[in-house]
């Protein structure tokens, strides 16, 4: 179930490439209480893998074959925690998005 947002949004953008995965936080560490995270990426489409806060990154072979895929333009909407990490990784290239953290 969706609980309320009642804090605190983050928003930044930021790139990926193909060889290293990138955490989805607005800068050094989670938004405290995050409930929600959005990602739309701009120019290209991404691979999205989340791990529990026990959980390593994952490798961008991983990714490739257990990943989820994000399109061009595409809006995706998570409802998460503060102990969840998501992950994203380029298809192919360098891949500009655009990240927002929701408390």
């Amino acid at each position: 179930m969706l609980l309320p947002l009642d804090g605190p949004s983050l928003q930044d953008s930021s790139s990926v490439g193909t060889v290293t995965p990138v955490e989805i936080k607005v800068g050094g560490s989670v938004l405290t209480e995050r409930k929600v995270v959005t990602v739309q990426p701009k120019d290209g489409k991404l691979y999205y893998y989340f791990v529990d806060s026990t959980g390593a990154a994952p490798s961008a072979a991983t990714m490739v074959a257990d990943g989820l895929l994000i399109f061009k333009s595409q809006l995706m909407t998570f409802e998460v925690s503060e102990q969840q990490k998501i992950f994203v990784l380029a298809v192919t290239g360098t891949v500009n998005f655009v990240m927002v953290e929701r408390a």
